[in-house]
């Protein structure tokens, strides 16, 4: 097989400058966030934290994380689709099936189709993991990224490919507010107890946690100088947006995320942000899991030399 890059749809183009990336960026906004179609995900796990407080762990290098970069706007819904693809990797890959640490999803694969189907403001995050559920998700090679475009839909081989990628499911890591009973206040305090422990507890088993948040202007603009996003007091103009948990440190209460906007934002495509602000802009979160526990039967892709 030939290999093509790490861990997130890396391309083999020169990175441009960090003006020039950050001038190219995508704009803000790409999904949508409904409460609705979260809770109709089905109830999170009972899941705990095993970490100790005040501990910290990052997934970053531990998975080889290199960020990918894009060299024209992608059109919304693509951070969802490309969130996706990044939770594919090696850590998700059983011993089983040896897969290779530098394996790239294909990310258009599913972006091409949710903008078919759904329009490009009218995407969930939920849509997104439907869909790769349904049908899995082909490597890169056989399905190219195409930042630049979303015209090519799956044809000829391009199911089969992808349903040899299909072992694994989806689910929420914690309630929809409307649905938790009690008044407003009491559903807002558990909401945010409920997010920060079980986000920890998820990356505590190795697992990054993609989320759907709302994000303002200045998110799309952090550099190296400053890779803390700071969500201001009042979300005017926030619009949705997903990425990957894929840390966390207690001492200074902070997440760390992966994001799809390539190397020139936040400290190379990497940022954090303070417990608090993730849980007043968080509004879904979900981790993808194999079906290994259901005990259904693994049959390992084949590989072409």
């Amino acid at each position: 097989m030939r290999c093509l890059a790490r861990f997130i749809l890396l391309f083999t183009f020169c990175v441009p400058s960090l003006s020039a990336q950050t001038d190219t960026m995508p704009p803000l906004g790409g999904i949508l966030l409904d409460a609705d179609t979260f809770a109709a995900a089905g109830e999170p796990s009972a899941v705990t934290r095993s970490s100790r407080p005040g501990s910290k762990k990052s997934l970053r290098h531990k998975a080889g994380v290199q960020v990918f970069n894009q060299h024209c706007e992608m059109s919304c819904g693509s951070c969802a689709a490309t969130s996706a693809a990044m939770m594919r990797r090696k850590l998700y890959c059983d011993p089983r099936c040896q897969c290779a640490v530098d394996e790239v999803f294909s990310w258009s694969f599913l972006h091409n189709q949710l903008i078919s189907r759904h329009g490009p403001v009218n995407i969930r995050l939920k849509n997104v993991l439907d869909l790769l559920a349904a049908q899995g998700i082909p490597l890169a090679d056989s399905f190219p990224n195409t930042p630049c475009s979303h015209a090519r839909l799956p044809e000829g081989n391009d199911p089969q490919n992808a349903a040899g990628y299909r072992y694994w499911t989806y689910e929420p890591i914690f309630r929809a507010h409307q649905f938790i009973p009690g008044s407003a206040k009491q559903k807002e305090t558990l909401f945010r107890e409920q997010l920060v422990p079980k986000t920890i507890a998820w990356i505590d088993f190795n697992i990054p946690v993609i989320v759907g948040l709302l994000v303002t202007e200045n998110f799309r603009r952090l550099t190296p100088k400053n890779c803390l996003w700071e969500a201001p007091d009042l979300l005017e103009g926030a619009k949705g947006h997903a990425l990957l948990v894929i840390g966390f440190d207690d001492a200074a209460a902070e997440f760390e995320v992966l994001n799809s906007f390539g190397t020139g934002w936040g400290c190379g495509g990497v940022a954090r942000i303070r417990y608090a602000d993730f849980a007043r802009t968080v509004q879904e979160g979900y981790v993808l899991k194999f079906n290994f526990e259901a005990g259904r039967k693994v049959h390992c892709p084949e590989r072409r030399r």
